[in-house]
């Protein structure tokens, strides 16, 4: 294997571990958002008017949030694929991309 190729491969895995890093970030952040929904709901204070002003930004944050998780998933599995490609040929590909995905989620 040749130094460029190395170098290119460790850059990826620098690439994977960030973006799993990230993807575990973002899961505790959906985690948070969720609990604030349930404390949201179960708040005695708020009229129903607000509670609801309140649930719906929630729910919105949470949407922009699973929708950067799946982003984020997304591209570790091009990633991986990317590692993958130099020592499995792309004939004997046993996981798609999808699969990839889902296995991550």
């Amino acid at each position: 294997m040749k130094h460029q190729q190395i170098t290119n491969l460790l850059e990826l895995h620098k690439s994977a571990v960030y973006t799993l890093n990230q993807i575990n970030a973002i899961k505790a952040d959906i985690a948070h958002t969720q609990d604030r929904l349930v404390l949201n709901s179960k708040d005695p204070l708020q009229t129903t008017r607000t509670r609801a002003y309140h649930e719906d930004q929630l729910n919105d944050l949470l949407a922009q949030q699973r929708k950067l998780q799946d982003m984020h998933v997304e591209k570790y599995a091009h990633i991986a694929q990317q590692l993958a490609e130099p020592f499995v040929p792309k004939e004997s590909y046993l996981v798609t991309t999808f699969e990839m995905v889902e296995v991550c989620q």
